[in-house]
């Protein structure tokens, strides 16, 4: 097991700490915005009885603005939904919720688990962004590596700029749609709580290379993975996750629990709302690695009879 950032960014929508909370306010810095050069990572699914078309959106779960920015056929399809469904139903509660989830039992310390070396280190990066250890040294370490990977987008956070799955949650609540979730919050950590301790520390050591090599290079780690997004290009999508995973059994009975099993139960909940109303238009908006494969959701619906076809940008 390597590192989380893919996973994060593309399958699991994890609710974070309120990181912008922590440190003096900071004026976002602009980023160059390219719409007009993304492939839609958008299919209408139809047939089966269903009435109306409706729509799967692949996100990022991150607040570049870049990715923020919707090609305008994604708007078009918000726009024409009735209803707006993400992983997780993103409401206020959710994020106390989350942190009840995330924290170590009392006879456990985050430092006994990846090491005192290791929160030296997230320390140090902590604190030159003006946050403070102490609210992550009760979590759990691949919570806490969850964080880390926040601290990228800490200005935009701060300067209450949402990530793409939140903002577009909360538009459509709004706006008066029917909204909700296609899994439990406990199903998605139980994922992460699958994890062995050791697996944990190596992804916490291999974030905290991650985020220093970063830094010194001044580009965003995840630069690569949201210029892919923005291009639309769903291989190589796969192919960074790939080399995330590593070759040992854990990380590949996590990736299946992380990436199959949840294809499975999401595209039920997703079958269940096209036949249970069938003349209504559903935005179902979720990671972008959940789609493609012989076991993501789009080859899972066509199984069962929906048609599936991908929107030109034009």
């Amino acid at each position: 097991m390597k590192k989380l950032t893919c996973a994060l960014a593309l399958t699991l929508l994890l609710p974070g700490l309120s990181l912008a909370q922590d440190a003096p306010k900071a004026k976002p810095k602009g980023q160059e915005v390219t719409s007009g050069q993304r492939k839609l990572i958008l299919w209408k699914v139809s047939g089966k009885g269903t009435k109306k078309t409706s729509y799967l959106f692949g996100t990022m779960h991150v607040p570049d603005k870049r990715v923020l920015d919707l090609p305008g056929p994604v708007k078009q399809a918000i726009k024409d939904a009735d209803a707006l469904y993400c992983e997780l139903a993103l409401e206020p509660s959710l994020q106390m919720k989350a942190m009840q989830h995330m924290m170590l039992p009392a006879d456990k310390t985050l430092a006994g688990i990846i090491g005192q070396d290791q929160v030296d280190r997230a320390t140090k990066m902590l604190a030159a962004r003006g946050l403070p250890i102490q609210p992550f040294l009760r979590m759990k370490p691949w919570a806490f590596t969850s964080q880390l990977t926040q601290l990228e987008f800490l200005t935009e956070l701060q300067s209450g700029i949402q990530p793409l799955d939140s903002m577009l949650y909360n538009q459509a609540k709004q706006a008066g749609k029917e909204v909700g979730g296609l899994e439990k919050l406990e199903d998605q950590m139980a994922v992460f709580d699958s994890l062995s301790e050791k697996a944990q520390k190596e992804m916490a050591k291999a974030s905290l290379d991650q985020l220093e090599k970063a830094a010194k290079s001044g580009e965003k780690s995840t630069e690569r993975l949201i210029k892919t997004y923005l291009k639309g290009d769903l291989d190589e999508m796969q192919k960074i996750a790939k080399e995330e995973e590593g070759d040992d059994a854990e990380a590949k009975a996590f990736m299946k629990k992380l990436l199959d099993d949840r294809n499975v139960t999401m595209t039920a909940e997703i079958k269940k709302h096209l036949t249970k109303s069938p003349d209504k238009t559903y935005f179902f908006a979720v990671g972008s690695l959940h789609y493609p494969g012989k076991k993501g959701i789009l080859a899972l619906l066509k199984a069962e009879g929906y048609t599936v076809e991908r929107v030109s940008a034009k």
